[in-house]
């Protein structure tokens, strides 16, 4: 399967953004309610054109007319996660995948092994907000 060369993560909360507009590796949490796979997933939009970011920035909470990502969206470039996937030390434990919904064929996720030790995952959560390579305020969040 290809892949575009971006991913987009919404930001639901306005202060995972530094004031210095660097985000916060909270932006990247993983879930593993949802995989029987040994993986745990956190949602992203492929970037396969200008509509995907749309998608995510106009995005609402379920069942509500409050928009999902107050804090906007960040885009992480795809080479970022190849290199982390081909380091040594990352091999097996940092993935993605294609993952349309009935609502959104842009979606996927990101997947992290879920065997590790809590200091793995939280390194690697900030060096995937360390990847970011922009992040696009959402129409909510704070200036």
């Amino acid at each position: 399967m290809s892949y575009p060369e971006k991913m987009l993560r919404g930001i639901s909360i306005p202060d995972w953004i530094d004031e210095d507009g660097r985000l916060s590796a909270a932006a990247f949490q993983f879930d593993t309610a949802n995989r029987t796979d040994g993986y745990e997933e956190t949602s992203i939009n492929w970037y396969d054109e200008e509509n995907a970011l749309t998608v995510l920035l106009t995005q609402q909470k379920e069942n509500t007319d409050s928009l999902q990502f107050k804090g906007g969206v960040a885009i992480l470039p795809k080479e970022w996660v190849d290199t982390m996937m081909k380091n040594p030390t990352g091999n097996g434990i940092i993935s993605y995948e294609r993952q349309e919904l009935p609502n959104n064929k842009y979606h996927g996720n990101l997947l992290r092994s879920s065997s590790l030790h809590k200091s793995q995952k939280t390194m690697i959560s900030s060096t995937l907000a360390m990847g970011v390579e922009k992040i696009i305020k959402g129409e909510r969040s704070p200036s």
